[in-house]
């Protein structure tokens, strides 16, 4: 049995909060990047860059993995129809991640003050005397976007995943506004920190009031949590580690380490080539991350036909578009530079050639990936993703001092290649899809037809 029609319509519902999600992202980075340079200046918007990859993405981990774990888990225990399981993992969950919030933001507040930030940063004035401070304001917004994970979980549960992005979506909007707003009336670092974590305690407030009319029993709570189910949930999450871990050395510790190596302006100028060339993997991801939930829930029935046929169809439309959108990039880019910046500060077109070949080759495994992390098959792909990012970006990081940038970009285009390959390939097997049966399915595109028209229709 494929999808049945309320998946299909479910799945649809989904690509259409994503496609909205991403949208406000592309107009998030149009908007905020002149906003920082026009009021901070390229240097100072470089460090900037380089304290929040540090602080945002890196600490973003302290909750150890366990989101996605327990996201699954959630909506695997609804589709089964147990409630109290799903009672016991919701306030499992929740109670994990806001200690692991609270404790994160407690170490920051003792540790920090004895770091020297502003002179890693290259900072002085008014921006040197605030960053600590505005680096324990960061924090906390880590511990709110926990928070903000565990309401969207729980929402993905009750069916609500796309009235929940649309929300978070809303408010990412109205985040944008703040800070252009606070860049606008001479704002440094605490300021615009403070801002962003005014708008996800306000995004959290209606997330919680969402799933709250949507399932009542649903609360959060200690007193339905359970060791045990900790237990069981940390087995799965501590590989899943691996991937945020991974994907912060990839591109976000490259940050501060370029920053290092060639300041804060070339760190601006990467940084807004890297923004342009991840679009690609941003709309492939509109339609692989809406059918994570689906996929779940199928997986939990055990319905690998239905696995089998968005594994194939899937991969088909991530490789093409992934190829058509990267060739429309390198074409438009110095016209989009050119509107975008004014013609200033626009990264070398080499560089932005390289990170678009990068991210054609991550975009096109997007389906591969989302099949493996969303039936908690992750256990092998993180042991390669481990093992190939180790040794890709010592390649990188040794290819980065002796050629330039140049070097430094061309490992990481291999480290994507290898994932492809791999992600692939262990899809494969969890769909029980021979591999002479993929050969022959791939270059077979009756089933990526079908499903455009059935989409098609029911757009319509």
């Amino acid at each position: 049995m494929a999808f049945t029609g309320s998946s299909v319509r479910r799945i649809i519902l989904n690509v259409g909060a994503n496609g909205y999600a991403q949208l406000v992202l592309l107009v998030s980075n149009f908007v905020a990047v002149p906003f920082y340079i026009v009021n901070w200046g390229i240097a100072t918007y470089g460090s900037w860059l380089s304290l929040t990859a540090t602080i945002m993405t890196l600490f973003a981990m302290a909750d150890a993995g366990i989101g996605p774990v327990s996201g699954n888990a959630l909506v695997g225990a609804v589709a089964e129809g147990d409630e109290a399981k799903a009672l016991r993992i919701l306030q499992t969950f929740w109670l994990t991640s806001t200690l692991a919030g609270l404790a994160l933001i407690a170490l920051g507040a003792l540790v920090l003050p004895l770091v020297p930030l502003a002179h890693w940063l290259a900072l002085g004035g008014e921006h040197a005397r605030t960053v600590t401070v505005a680096a324990v304001a960061l924090l906390v917004v880590v511990g709110l976007s926990f928070q903000i994970g565990i309401a969207q979980a729980a929402m993905r549960a009750i069916g609500g995943y796309a009235s929940g992005s649309v929300v978070q979506s809303s408010m990412s909007l109205v985040e944008l506004a703040a800070i252009c707003a606070t860049l606008s009336l001479g704002g440094g670092f605490l300021a615009v920190a403070a801002a962003m974590g005014g708008c996800r305690l306000i995004c959290l407030a209606i997330l919680v009031i969402l799933r709250r009319r949507g399932a009542t029993n649903f609360s959060y709570g200690f007193r339905h949590a359970h060791l045990g189910t900790l237990r069981q949930l940390m087995g799965a999450a501590g590989w899943f580690m691996v991937f945020p871990i991974c994907n912060a050395a990839a591109m976000y510790a490259t940050v501060p380490i370029l920053n290092m190596i060639a300041g804060p302006t070339f760190v601006a100028s990467f940084a807004i080539g890297r923004t342009l060339a991840r679009t690609i993997q941003q709309a492939i991801g509109v339609f692989s991350a809406a059918t994570w939930p689906e996929i779940t829930v199928q997986y939990v029935k055990k319905n690998l036909n239905a696995l089998r046929t968005l594994l194939i169809a899937g991969s088909q439309f991530a490789f093409s578009m992934s190829i058509f959108f990267g060739i429309a990039l390198t074409i438009v880019s110095p016209w989009l530079f050119e509107i975008w910046l004014r013609g200033r500060h626009a990264p070398p077109t080499l560089l932005v050639a390289l990170l678009i070949v990068e991210s054609v080759f991550a975009a096109s495994k997007s389906f591969s990936d989302t099949i493996l992390m969303a039936t908690n098959n992750h256990l092998v792909y993180a042991k390669i993703y481990l093992a190939a990012h180790v040794i890709c970006m010592g390649l990188s990081l040794l290819a980065g001092h002796v050629f330039g940038w140049v070097g430094f970009e061309v490992p990481l285009i291999l480290l994507m290649a290898i994932l492809l390959i791999s992600s692939v390939a262990l899809a494969r097997h969890v769909v029980h899809l021979t591999y002479a049966d993929a050969k022959r399915a791939m270059c077979d595109i009756k089933p990526i037809m079908a499903y455009t028209a059935r989409f098609r229709e029911r757009l319509g």
